[in-house]
């Protein structure tokens, strides 16, 4: 497996929080598309295809490394262009290798970022093709490969963070669930899980389960209890307790 070069402020091994998880806008249940800056989660290690003759996979992987180092500088420059260069050698990660589940996540996230980008500047046309395409990527890279953690994960975060309306909660709690309960999440860092923990509480609420997501905050906040995210668990459980208002006769 290849090295990702996505930007991290701790954590080790599968998953690693990104800086860029710490705009506002990925913890706006309904914001339409805000669906991007969660997508920087999480990936110290990248999957990347076994070594085909030749040095394909070795190709493959360099590919993937690259796309992730340019996918750093659109996160910070925040320009379409930006995220077009990275969502290129994506494409060509996948035109070498179509078997690739990863590259063909990977260029699905690219191709959301533009489809944010490209919403606030209110070209809604354009926005809608490129968030179909993406999850068209998505939903493929996980048909391709179901049992990797790593696409599970590309998919999960980018549907808990799109608007109800689309209905995308159910998959994106699935791949959640699947995600934490893999030997991968437990080796993970506290801060890297309580993230997860607290998205996977944030898609049970918004389905109306109160239970399940009170369940994934206090397991947000025994993972991390002084990070950003046990903090905002440990405040939603909080609000969960509170009795509703009453009503008026």
């Amino acid at each position: 497996m290849v090295k990702s070069k996505i930007n991290t402020t701790s954590g080790s091994g599968a998953f690693a929080v990104s800086s860029a998880l710490r705009c506002p806008l990925a913890w706006t249940p309904g914001a339409l598309f805000a669906i991007l800056w969660l997508l920087a989660a999480g990936l110290a290690t990248a999957e990347t295809p076994p070594p085909a003759p030749g040095g394909g996979g070795q190709e493959i992987g360099a590919l993937l490394e690259r796309g992730h180092e340019q996918y750093n500088t659109a996160l910070r420059e925040g320009t379409e262009a930006a995220f077009q260069k990275a969502e290129d050698l994506f494409d060509e990660a996948v035109g070498k290798d179509p078997g690739s589940a990863p590259a063909l996540a990977w260029r699905g996230v690219a191709r959301l970022a533009r489809a944010r980008v490209v919403s606030a500047l209110g070209d809604f046309a354009r926005t809608s093709k490129l968030s179909n395409l993406g999850t068209a990527d998505l939903d493929k890279s996980v048909t391709m490969g179901p049992e990797s953690v790593e696409v599970r994960q590309l998919r999960g975060l980018a549907y808990a963070s799109m608007p109800a309306f689309l209905r995308l909660d159910a998959t994106a709690r699935g791949d959640l669930d699947f995600v934490t309960g893999s030997k991968e999440f437990e080796a993970g860092s506290g801060e890297a899980r309580a993230h997860l923990l607290l998205t996977l509480g944030l898609v049970a609420e918004r389905m109306y389960d109160p239970a399940t997501a009170a369940a994934s905050w206090r397991k947000a906040v025994e993972a991390a209890p002084d990070s950003e995210w046990g903090k905002d668990a440990r405040k939603r459980l909080k609000a969960l307790a509170r009795p509703a208002p009453a009503t008026a006769p």
